[in-house]
């Protein structure tokens, strides 16, 4: 079961106790989900940055983080997401005070937090996908990405035994197309795969091989033809891409086109908005959230 699967989570930006000291101002809480590699501290530079009114509560996925790697039979999107909610109505025994619960996440995050939103929408009062895909249209496609995973998957589970070669996979991980605006910020780059190889995550090819995008369900699509039905996202949603991610930009612009949920693009950011645009990306959280 995986009630003995428990998730690690930290609440980023303050004590328990200060929760609701700002009177009459109603408090959120917003649940933080990363990317694969990654883990809650990667939200940190944001968390940092939000109004006082949001609590910030980031979770480790899965083998990420401090939280404990599961075997490839444990991880679904179902089961994840359960685990997810789980985690969160643990930790916010305490916080009596939040009136709405929103939840973010980045790259795999946001496609995790997708599905959680499907799970349990009369529980969430918004959605927030940072540089995620909101699922592949075609059975083909999907088909396509999920062998593709699981030949990566395979590449993973052999380099991330040894030292070395996690190193090499990193590097080589972040020079892919979609992160090519690091390149030209080499510091941060660097300071990303230092961080990475600091906190290898347990098992990271069974979470890329189970939550493929091939294993995704779609959005918008075959399945569910987007000319009825003009808003197939469960609850209010933000899209938020960089302006240097060509695939996500324009995935988010014909996704809101049909959904007519907001995008925010972020000026000289990639795909890895979190890194490259903390303030950006704390400024649309933080104005979406007001506007709720």
């Amino acid at each position: 079961s995986i009630m003995g699967k428990a998730l690690s989570y930290r609440f980023l930006n303050k004590k328990l106790s200060s929760v609701g000291s700002s009177k009459g101002e109603p408090q959120h809480l917003l649940v933080l989900l990363h990317g694969w590699l990654g883990s809650s501290l990667d939200w940190e530079p944001v968390a940092a940055l939000l109004p006082s009114r949001v609590t910030v509560l980031a979770i480790d996925l899965p083998g990420h983080g401090d939280s404990p790697a599961w075997s490839v039979e444990e991880i679904s999107f179902e089961r994840v997401c359960a685990a997810v909610f789980a985690t969160v109505e643990n930790a916010t025994e305490a916080l009596k005070e939040c009136h709405t619960t929103i939840v973010a996440g980045y790259s795999l995050g946001g496609r995790i937090a997708l599905q959680l939103a499907r799970a349990y929408p009369s529980k969430l009062s918004g959605l927030i996908l940072l540089s995620a895909h909101t699922g592949l249209t075609s059975e083909v496609q999907r088909a396509e990405r999920s062998a593709h995973d699981r030949q990566l998957a395979l590449q993973v589970a052999s380099a991330s035994g040894d030292e070395i070669s996690w190193e090499h996979f990193v590097r080589r991980w972040y020079d892919l197309p979609i992160f090519r605006s690091l390149a030209e910020k080499p510091e941060l780059r660097e300071e990303i795969v230092q961080r990475r190889l600091l906190t290898p995550p347990i098992h990271p090819d069974l979470l890329l091989s189970a939550l493929s995008l091939g294993n995704q369900p779609p959005l918008l699509g075959e399945e569910n033809p987007s000319s009825n039905q003009l808003k197939p996202f469960p609850v209010p949603t933000l899209l938020v891409a960089g302006e240097k991610d060509d695939k996500y930009r324009e995935l988010f612009r014909e996704v809101s086109t049909i959904t007519g949920s907001p995008v925010v693009t972020l000026d000289s950011a990639g795909h890895a908005v979190l890194a490259e645009a903390p303030a950006g990306v704390a400024r649309a959280i933080g104005d979406w959230i007001a506007s709720l």
